[in-house]
């Protein structure tokens, strides 16, 4: 039985899936798509023997759960792929809208918010996150592309990204590769590496597809690849993720503070292969 993957389809993510999701990366992988938010559910569920994940749900799941090193998504400060945007002052801010399916930038705006401006809004779940600033509630907090695409049309926002690393010196990560124990064979590493580096290298190409859609021009496009984008999980990124659970605890998302635990290299899986 092939090893079910949980993908995603949100954009920041798109360069390290591609080369499994295009079949220039053969790999054994059954894949399936959804959103973070449900990957979290399923994987800890156990219907994902491996997934992209949230940070928070990594840290919410088994202890056993392991990282794949290096492979994964983090942002600095102007990267604006989480950002909450506001019709009056920040201190005014009751009631915040956000999009349920990015639970780890709905923390990142609690502990901004809480950290750097001493307030503490209701959170709203809503579909419609920009169409309910000003009528339903006095925020919304926007992800990935649909940050981009408001950025385009209003100036009244705070990057979160730039608040964490002000709070941090460190990036932010977004997304993460994480595996059940003994679950994937070396084979399956392998692919999801391969996968990877062909992102890095063609991920203009990868998303200037998409860049009408994102509301971008390719000009900001090349900038945010060029400056503020890392499709891997290098040291900073790691430190990031130790600081954002930390917060996590400190602020009472999280019961226990859980080790980064990672895959070892060349270790075989429990049925041997």
């Amino acid at each position: 039985m092939e090893p079910r993957l949980g993908t995603c389809g949100d954009a920041m993510a798109l360069p390290l899936l591609w080369g499994l999701t295009s079949g220039k990366v053969r790999h054994g992988f059954e894949l399936v798509p959804d959103s973070l938010a449900s990957n979290g559910l399923k994987f800890r569920e156990g219907s994902l023997e491996s997934s992209f994940l949230s940070p928070i749900d990594y840290a919410r799941s088994d202890p056993s759960t392991q990282i794949v090193p290096k492979i994964g998504v983090a942002a600095a400060g102007g990267a604006l792929t989480a950002a909450i945007f506001f019709a009056g002052g920040l201190k005014d801010i009751s009631t915040l809208a956000v999009d349920v399916r990015f639970p780890s930038e709905v923390l990142l705006a609690k502990i901004i918010l809480m950290e750097q401006w001493g307030t503490t809004p209701r959170f709203v779940p809503s579909d419609s996150l920009l169409d309910a600033v000003g009528s339903r509630t006095d925020a919304a907090l926007l992800v990935g592309e649909a940050a981009w695409k408001a950025a385009g049309t209003s100036d009244q926002y705070i990057d979160l990204l730039e608040s964490w690393e002000d709070l941090t010196d460190l990036p932010f990560v977004h997304v993460m590769v994480a595996v059940k124990e003994d679950a994937l064979a070396q084979e399956h590493i392998d692919a999801l590496r391969a996968s990877q580096q062909l992102g890095i290298k063609t991920a203009r190409n990868i998303l200037v597809d998409r860049s009408g859609e994102l509301g971008i021009s390719l000009e900001t496009l090349d900038r945010v690849l060029e400056n503020y984008y890392r499709f891997e999980l290098d040291e900073p990124a790691l430190e990031s993720l130790t600081e954002f659970f930390r917060y996590a605890y400190c602020h009472g998302s999280l019961t226990d503070l859980p080790d980064l635990k990672f895959v070892e290299p060349g270790k075989k899986t429990a049925s041997g292969t």
